[in-house]
């Protein structure tokens, strides 16, 4: 006979196999968007409570659209890796646009929060590191340059 602790370890089975599936491995990248996640949602919070308009309502509504959105797209892209048999590249791709969404948000609320300057400085470290390391694979033209983007000349 089953016991509380069997069925509990069996659910728990399942949806740890569920969300596998769904989203693939649980690995260091799904846990730097939560840490983004977070980071963005503590300034938001502290933006919020600075122009006297936190609620507790608003807040469980944005955060669980926020969580449901992601991992739909997270999900979606996961099954096109599986579909067009890629080892987790278009999975990576918008794991890193997400990310780069949470950069963009923390870094407009610490400007909200007084910090223009700094939230500037970030922003443009943000933006020499993803300039340098494109999300468009770059490709090489006929005479062997590498260009980034499109073939589109």
């Amino acid at each position: 006979m089953k016991t509380l602790q069997d069925f509990a370890g069996e659910t728990l089975l399942f949806l740890k196999g569920s969300l596998l599936f769904l989203i693939g491995p649980l690995d260091a990248q799904l846990m730097y968007v939560g840490v983004a996640l977070l980071i963005d949602l503590i300034f938001g919070v502290k933006v919020a409570k600075k122009e006297k308009v936190f609620s507790w309502k608003t807040f469980a509504t944005k955060v669980s659209n926020k969580v449901l959105i992601y991992v739909a797209w997270i999900a979606m892209f996961n099954a096109m890796d599986m579909v067009v048999g890629l080892p987790n590249t278009a999975r990576t791709s918008v794991i890193v646009v997400l990310m780069s969404m949470e950069i963009l948000s923390a870094s407009k609320n610490t400007a909200k929060l007084g910090y223009g300057r700094l939230a500037e400085l970030l922003e443009n470290i943000y933006f020499v590191l993803s300039k340098e390391n494109p999300v468009t694979p770059k490709k090489e033209d006929e005479n062997g340059d590498v260009k980034e983007g499109s073939d589109k000349k």
